[in-house]
């Protein structure tokens, strides 16, 4: 019979995109997730983690590292715009190693229909979640049993496993260069699985929609061993990527309650905050700084009432206010995430979507909440359709996508617009992308609240990184009209819109 001795998770570089490679790279915790809920059922398999988007290491190089390896299964997985990348090199290693069983699987795949079409260098195509298809696949393959080319495996109702984090050969490498804290590495978690929101950007109604129930929590001592993990490794501080993590409110709180019991010593950042009143009472702010979170991010969006109707988004500005208050009070440091650029259906069916005006009341209202001293930082974007989602759908449906390639979407680091839109263009969307970034970059007003907040010289040397961030990428750096990057920066936005 067929034995298993090594698997090898791995990930592609995504050259094109200089966003998702290098520095500012993470680990991938459903790989993470995925190998340490196999091992539980094959303790004697030895599995292994290359991640080539952080260790740049040349195509060639890449191929003859698995080869060296030599595993006898390979676990690859990608969003939308990295699924050329993986292609490539499974296709390269198919040819290298043609013993080799190939998994994919990942959001691409999942969020795809059931009919597409994959390259041979996939022995098995897997949809929805991976842990418990992973570990059907190996039996499958101890058994001698044909693996099919496409399958499907359930969502878990528990989540206490451990991520294996020993998997990590180079935990230095995810060090981030943009940070609201310091340049060591930075770890990644999830504490949570799902969305009970359904946003008309997200791909999350999409991806979560067989998860009974839509959200899933890990247990507490899973985190907690996972943090030990992550200790271990150097980390000392971690962002939370939660799609929502404060819709459970008595599981997050008992997560909460745990790490202040560890007292691990480890600082924070969250994103996906929700706003909604409900779901922020104020002993939940202490609670997180205790916990040791310094860093909030809340979704905002926009700063018109009517463009967040039209995008599902049923919170209001008051709420927004009242977190970002209470956030500071308790000494959160507070971002708000902004996208631009948004189209949706209209109740006749029609094509609707963000104008001009639309974009300069967010930039009112974001420059509102700087000036009361409600936000340290923000995350401005320009909103791309993703495969999943209803303004993906839309985009289709009115034949507005202009991608060529996979390897288009998020190419740019969610500054150019990849689609046709009905009402702005790309120099429209380029100027209040830069605006908003004005407003905490060359804000003189601002930098003086920001100075106000250090506390320590890790709190400077933080600040310093982090504005020289905001004006070398977001002030100083713009796309052409050739799609391309430049040094031309907010002078070019500025000066091409003079009549």
């Amino acid at each position: 019979m067929p034995t298993i001795n090594k698997v090898l998770f791995l990930m592609a570089s995504a050259k094109t995109i200089p966003g998702l490679s290098g520095k500012i790279a993470i680990p991938p915790a459903g790989m993470l997730s995925i190998a340490g809920y196999a091992r539980m059922y094959f303790p004697d398999v030895k599995f292994m983690l290359r991640d080539f988007g952080v260790e740049n290491l040349p195509f060639e190089d890449q191929v003859r590292a698995v080869k060296q390896i030599n595993p006898d299964i390979i676990g690859m997985a990608a969003r939308s715009f990295i699924y050329p990348a993986t292609v490539r090199l499974a296709t390269a290693i198919k040819e290298s190693l043609p013993k080799a069983r190939i998994v994919f699987g990942g959001h691409h795949p999942t969020l795809m229909s059931a009919d597409t079409m994959y390259p041979d260098c996939f022995d098995v195509v897997v949809r929805y979640e991976g842990e418990q298809a992973f570990v059907d696949l190996m039996k499958m393959f101890v058994n001698d049993e044909k693996w099919p080319k496409l399958y499907s495996g359930p969502y878990l109702d528990d989540l206490s496993h451990d991520y294996a984090w020993d998997m990590i050969q180079y935990p230095k490498a995810y060090a981030r260069f943009y940070s609201p804290f310091n340049s060591d590495p930075l770890g990644s978690v999830v504490w949570s699985r799902g969305c009970p929101f359904n946003c008309f950007y997200c791909s999350g109604p999409a991806l979560w929609n067989g998860s009974k129930p839509r959200v899933r929590y890990r247990s507490p001592q899973s985190i907690i061993n996972e943090l030990n993990s992550m200790y271990s490794l150097g980390v000392r501080r971690f962002f939370l990527h939660d799609d929502t993590p404060n819709t459970d409110l008595k599981k997050f709180e008992s997560i909460l309650h745990a790490i202040i019991k560890k007292k691990s010593g480890m600082s924070w950042g969250a994103a996906g905050m929700r706003a909604d009143e409900n779901m922020t009472p104020e002993y939940l702010f202490p609670l997180l700084r205790k916990a040791g979170c310094r860093y909030v991010c809340f979704g905002i969006e926009s700063g018109d009432s009517s463009v967040l109707k039209k995008l599902n988004r049923n919170v209001s500005f008051d709420e927004i206010e009242r977190v970002l208050k209470l956030s500071k009070k308790y000494g959160l440091r507070t971002a708000g995430s902004f996208s631009i650029g948004h189209i949706w259906n209209e109740e006749d069916g029609s094509l609707g979507g963000e104008k001009e005006e639309d974009l300069k009341q967010t930039i009112r209202y974001l420059k509102e909440l700087i000036d009361k001293r409600l936000l340290w930082s923000i995350q401005f974007s320009v909103i791309d359709p993703v495969p999943g989602s209803k303004l993906w759908e839309t985009a289709e449906k009115f034949n507005l996508l202009l991608y060529e390639d996979w390897e288009d979407l998020l190419t740019y680091d969610r500054v150019r617009l990849n689609f046709n839109h009905p009402y702005l263009s790309q120099e429209t969307v380029d100027h209040y992308y830069k605006e908003a970034y004005k407003l905490i970059g060359m804000n003189p007003k601002h930098a003086i609240y920001l100075l106000s907040t250090i506390r320590t010289f890790r709190d400077l040397y933080g600040l310093i990184r982090t504005g020289s961030f905001v004006w070398r990428k977001r002030l100083f750096n713009t796309i052409n009209k050739n799609g391309n990057k430049g040094k031309t920066g907010f002078f070019a936005a500025k000066f091409s819109r003079l009549p």
